[in-house]
């Protein structure tokens, strides 16, 4: 495109700029011009807000400034502006906050706010970089990462207790789920409720249901969506603890402009499971992200957005009971380089006696990507840059600011901060050992062309320093499982094939790769069965006209007993079937003592009809049972409940566990099913 430099543009120009009140340099500079729009729009808004104009005047002011602003970068030559595109990224502004971490170069890693002044001045700064984003100046990449847990066996059931518990990655650490149980009863949350089963030996049967006090409204009255109305409220997981269910759900209570949103946790007194007593309740802004469960305490993790339109809740609040309080400006902390205006609100909530909050933080800019373990949580933040100029160049690069956050028994204390390249997949990237965190990434390198992408693991110590890496292995490849066992990280990458690498972290300066192995498709779980095996759970592949696309649930056997030559021991495939495990290890269940894994599975297609149209057909939901026999797979149940006659999405099966003998599972509808693991007659396998 040939930019037009004519004279009279530009002093046509500059007049309608100086209207705005934005008086122009007479070089009509383009850094210049472009810190002088920034600056006066940001005095525009607060003057607005500080005089309670109304929104429709913000917006008209806003688009002419930006209009203008937007009819200057057009004219100016664009060899001149892509440079100082570069500088206006929304950098914090240093004077605001008090230094609390200072990496190896000096530079401020995390500090925290003075007054709730310099709060509100960086989310002014943001929004007012958020409108010339619009107009594709820049743009900041909008925050995103995965939960990360602990290594270790972690996952399967405890030892001397005879029903399921959630998988998890650090045993000492619960995670909340949809379905519990105490060895007595089972727990399922449906229909905005927590239903509870009496297991009966096999024999199932509802004995009653803790209601959660549900709505939805909408409020259609005016078509204008300025005034759009609307609330909810629904159940997302809970927990089981000494005689008492936690339960955690999500609240909203606004208006278009005006949205409330936070998460509730209610605490429950279920020693008379029929008559459960509500003991209190504790409600924290933001929507509900992660919570973990550390004894009798629970560490709830929500996202606090701060939108454009809406700034009556800029600060977050927590409390217990019917009032709620805004956080001290000395609670909230801000990122090296915040993307967007959200925090990261962690609260800790002592359900022992009554409910107690001990205490809750927050971060500024952090996104919801958090690792837990008995003693510290590792919270993860994307900082990087997305930035095109007039549609035909991009370039990115990402980096991962890496936050930890110790647990004592009263305070949530930020002791480190660090920064490594790439992008964590799920919880399990992540994992600390002997004080120092071991996190495997991914790295995205976007070009004009191609986008190329390589892998990566870090060793960090205790102050979140890099002491140890391997980096660039699986070039075009991206991990899509990892799990950390002692001294060693299985990592699972995929392009076109399976490969499964083995690094031994024994030197923590100097990881290396052992050994890999290849098989068709890929794992997305890992889960140890012992020190010398693995079993994967995810998903067959196959070749299709466009590329290569999944057909169905694999599970296979790993012999990692020599790190150098890995092995595939086995592998059973079910066509047209999917599982939850393949994206949610809480799916998966262990039984230790009798060594054997229990999947909930669906088998549906869509199968071409007359019309040349696709019909979906669902041939039953159950669960599947295998377990590792010298050096094979066994299946060893394979039950389908119901008479597999094209069931709905509804009553397919997310879940299932066991008591005893006795494998249990729960369609979405409530309906309720049991076997004998080992007298199941009426499904026999074989």
């Amino acid at each position: 495109m040939i930019v037009s430099r004519n004279k009279d543009n530009l002093d046509f120009i500059k007049n309608q700029i100086e209207k705005e009140g934005i008086y122009a340099p007479d070089s009509l500079g383009e850094p210049q011009m472009l810190s002088k729009i920034l600056n006066t729009q940001e005095d525009k808004i607060m003057e607005l807000e500080n005089n309670n104009s109304s929104n429709i005047n913000k917006k008209k002011t806003g688009k002419r400034v930006l209009a203008i602003a937007a009819a200057f970068v057009i004219v100016i030559s664009a060899a001149f502006a892509i440079p100082y595109l570069r500088d206006i990224n929304p950098k914090p502004v240093d004077e605001i906050g008090k230094p609390d971490l200072v990496d190896d170069s000096g530079d401020v890693v995390l500090a925290h706010f003075n007054s709730e002044t310099e709060i509100k001045s960086l989310i002014n700064k943001m929004f007012v970089r958020e409108r010339v984003y619009e107009y594709n100046l820049a743009k900041s990449v909008e925050d995103y990462a995965t939960e990360n847990a602990e290594g270790g066996m972690g996952g399967g059931d405890g030892a001397g207790e005879d029903f399921g518990t959630t998988y998890k990655q650090v045993e000492a650490v619960d995670e909340a789920d949809i379905i519990k149980t105490d060895g007595t009863y089972i727990y399922h949350m449906n229909n905005n409720a927590i239903q509870v089963y009496a297991a009966n030996n096999g024999e199932p049967y509802k004995v009653c249901a803790i209601e959660h006090p549900s709505f939805y409204t909408d409020d259609y009255s005016e078509i204008n969506d300025e005034e759009y109305n609307y609330s909810y409220s629904y159940l997302s997981e809970f927990y089981l603890n000494d005689g008492k269910l936690i339960a955690i759900s999500q609240e909203s209570n606004g208006d278009y402009k005006t949205s409330n949103e936070c998460t509730l946790v209610q605490v429950f007194d279920i020693s008379d499971v029929k008559n459960a007593k509500l003991i209190d309740e504790y409600r924290q802004s933001g929507y509900y992200s992660s919570s973990r469960m550390i004894g009798a305490t629970v560490y709830l993790v929500t996202n606090h957005y701060v939108g454009i339109g809406n700034r009556d809740f800029y600060i977050p609040y927590c409390g217990v009971g019917e009032g709620q309080n805004s956080l001290d400006a000395e609670c909230i902390y801000k990122t090296a380089s915040p993307s967007e205006a959200c925090y990261l609100v962690v609260g800790a909530i002592d359900t022992e006696n009554g409910v107690q909050n001990k205490d809750t933080k927050a971060i500024f800019g952090a996104s919801s990507t958090v690792y837990c373990n008995e003693n510290n949580m590792f919270i993860t933040n994307t900082v990087g840059q997305y930035t095109y100029y007039a549609g035909y160049n991009s370039e990115y690069e990402g980096k991962i600011q890496i936050i930890k956050a110790e647990l004592s028994e009263d305070e949530i204390s930020f002791t480190a901060a660090g920064f490594v390249n790439g992008y964590v997949n799920d919880q399990f990237s992540m994992d600390e050992k002997d004080g120092c965190l071991r996190i495997a990434t991914t790295t995205y390198n976007w070009g004009e062309s191609e986008t190329t992408q390589t892998n990566n693991l870090y060793v960090l110590d205790d102050k979140l320093s890099i002491i140890g890496s391997v980096t660039g292995f699986a070039n075009d490849e991206s991990i899509r499982a990892v799990r950390f066992l002692g001294d060693t990280a299985y990592v699972i990458t995929y392009e076109y094939v399976d490969p499964l690498f083995i690094i031994d972290l024994s030197d923590k300066k100097n990881p290396q790769i052992k050994g890999s192995v290849e098989i068709e498709g890929f794992s997305s779980l890992l889960a140890p069965v012992d020190e010398n095996t693995l079993a994967g759970i995810g998903y067959e592949t196959t070749q299709g006209e466009f590329g290569m696309t999944t057909e169905g649930m694999k599970i296979v056997l790993f012999d990692v007993s020599d790190p150098e030559n890995p092995e595939v021991l086995d592998s059973v495939v079910y066509v047209n079937a999917s599982s939850e495990a393949q994206y949610n290890h809480k799916a998966l269940v262990q039984n230790r003592d009798k060594g054997y894994f229990a999947l909930p599975y669906q088998q549906s297609e869509y199968v071409e009809n007359e019309d040349g149209y696709y019909d979906y057909y669902d041939y039953g939901s159950g669960v599947i049972t295998f377990e590792a026999q010298d050096g094979s797979l066994v299946i060893t149940n394979d039950y389908v409940s119901g008479d597999g006659s094209n069931d709905t999405y509804y009553e397919c099966t997310p879940r299932c566990t066991y008591i005893g003998d006795y494998v249990y599972f729960i369609d979405r509808t409530g309906n309720i099913s049991a076997f004998d693991y080992y007298n199941n007659t009426e499904n026999a396998v074989g």
